[in-house]
């Protein structure tokens, strides 16, 4: 259920002073998404998450279910904001992003991200230079995947290192090994996070 509809479901069980500051809360959020403010969309947001957090028991009951349960309507409230607020977060992340092409399906614009035609969706940037470790072979950053980064992997090989540990699961190994082999003689990338 969207966060609005439960809103407007349970106008009745909420104090109304309370449900006037959640109401102008979301439509402050509405407002600003509307106009791309992803920022100020997620100030507002906090506003609501704080505001039915700080709702007493009378404010915001818990409410009777149609299968005879109890649910507690503000931490389900506070839910769905904070899931909101994470869509939105991501969103901000990437403000430059004008038709949202996503190449290679990992959810991330392709303008946001640091491994365009590779999906990776955690984004793992083990050296921060703007190409995502699973089309980034190129260990001493040169501009090209060659037998330098192997022998700079070897030496890494069977640690935890951030870089070499280009599917980022948190170990160097043969995996790892068959990547780098695919990116071999090539330039990292493409990203759109870097040139």
């Amino acid at each position: 259920m969207a966060l609005s509809d439960l809103l407007t479901a349970s106008v009745l069980a909420i104090d109304p002073g309370v449900y006037s500051s959640l109401s102008a809360d979301l439509a402050a959020v509405e407002a600003h998404w509307l106009l791309t403010e992803r920022v100020d969309a997620v100030a507002d947001l906090d506003a609501f998450i704080a505001t039915a957090a700080a709702a007493t028991p009378l404010e915001i009951p818990d409410v009777w279910t149609v299968t005879g349960g109890v649910d507690n309507l503000a931490g389900i409230l506070r839910a769905l904001a904070s899931t909101l607020r994470f869509s939105l977060l991501d969103d901000a992340a990437c403000p430059a992003a004008g038709d949202y092409t996503d190449t290679d399906a990992d959810g991330v614009p392709d303008e946001c991200d640091n491994c365009i035609m590779v999906a990776n969706p955690d984004q793992c940037d083990g050296n921060g230079d703007g190409f995502g470790n699973l089309c980034d072979g190129d260990l001493n950053d040169n501009n090209v995947t060659n037998f330098i980064d192997l022998g700079i992997f070897k030496s890494l090989f069977l640690t935890d290192d951030p870089v070499a540990d280009l599917n980022c699961n948190g170990a160097v190994n043969f995996v790892d090994l068959g990547i780098m082999k695919s990116m071999y003689l090539t330039a990292p990338g493409p990203s759109g996070l870097a040139p």
